[in-house]
């Protein structure tokens, strides 16, 4: 029961509401729920995201919409089997990083392929000398597996 409500509490999380946690964990699951459900808006929130996909050069940050556009253009012939966090580690105060591993089938048949997705995260800076929420810099695609 906690399971499902932890995961119907994931499911409902707002795009904005990504970058309005505080603790890197709880930002790459929710990032991880949001990837599960092809919510790229969910997982790249609105600000300038730099995206990193095998064959597709790079051009550094991207608004939010066009980073959103380009993931939902990666994934829109698979089905995804699980999304999980591997690590989620803050580097220092204004910068971490997670690394999720994404199970997938394309278009619903054969085996599921994995490949890693690392997510690079920086902290905002609230006015008052506080560290704030922290929000997805970079997305990165390795360990692209059979597509």
């Amino acid at each position: 029961m906690k399971g499902r409500l932890l995961l119907a509490i994931l499911c409902a999380t707002a795009p904005t509401r990504l970058s309005a946690q505080s603790d890197l964990a709880s930002v790459a699951s929710a990032a991880a729920a949001a990837w599960t459900r092809h919510d790229f808006a969910g997982v790249v929130g609105g600000s300038r995201v730099e995206v990193r996909i095998p064959g597709v050069s790079a051009s550094g940050p991207l608004p939010g919409d066009q980073a959103v556009a380009l993931l939902a253009a990666y994934v829109r012939d698979a089905d995804e089997v699980e999304v999980s966090v591997i690590t989620a580690l803050a580097v220092s105060d204004q910068s971490g990083y997670a690394e999720l591993r994404r199970r997938f089938r394309r278009a619903g048949v054969g085996e599921p392929h994995e490949e890693t997705l690392l997510l690079g995260f920086t902290r905002v800076h609230r006015p008052v000398g506080e560290w704030g929420e922290w929000v997805v810099g970079v997305v990165q695609v390795v360990g692209r597996g059979g597509r």
